[in-house]
């Protein structure tokens, strides 16, 4: 189970990811920002932050499943997961998608400005698409 902890950002979304490119097909990343979140924690919270926010901003023109197997493959091509890890990551994204939701309405509740509620409709719409799968189904498509 150690071997499941270490450092995590904690907002791993696209506003902290620096990519270059020197094509239209070849990208990586440069450096990653804010470090607030920053903890001693399970590592695959990371990857199922990152899909999360990846899955409400290209919900839209890729399908939720395929956005996921993406971030999949590119991350498992540095390190590996554990059976255990790869059981939890569905909920792991399922949970980071109810608490931008959650969290989004909040702060608008305090205060109403547009870029606060900008996710709340994408996260609860991914969340809605997510649910129509079981754990299990989603895990096999994203491993295949």
């Amino acid at each position: 189970m150690s071997s499941f902890l270490g450092s995590t950002h904690g907002d791993f979304n696209q506003f902290n990811i620096l990519i270059e490119s020197d094509s239209t097909t070849n990208y990586w990343v440069t450096g990653v920002l804010d470090f607030g979140d920053t903890s001693n924690g399970y590592k695959i919270c990371d990857l199922g932050i990152h899909i999360a926010h990846m899955m409400t901003h290209c919900h839209t023109y890729i399908d939720l499943l395929d956005i996921t197997k993406f971030c999949l493959q590119g991350y498992l091509s540095t390190r590996s997961l554990s059976d255990e890890e790869l059981q939890v990551l569905y909920d792991c994204v399922c949970g980071r998608l109810a608490m931008i939701a959650v969290m989004t309405q909040y702060y608008y509740s305090i205060q109403p400005d547009p870029y606060q509620i900008q996710l709340t409709k994408p996260a609860c719409e991914c969340l809605k698409r997510l649910w129509q799968k079981s754990a299990a189904d989603a895990l096999q498509y994203w491993l295949k």
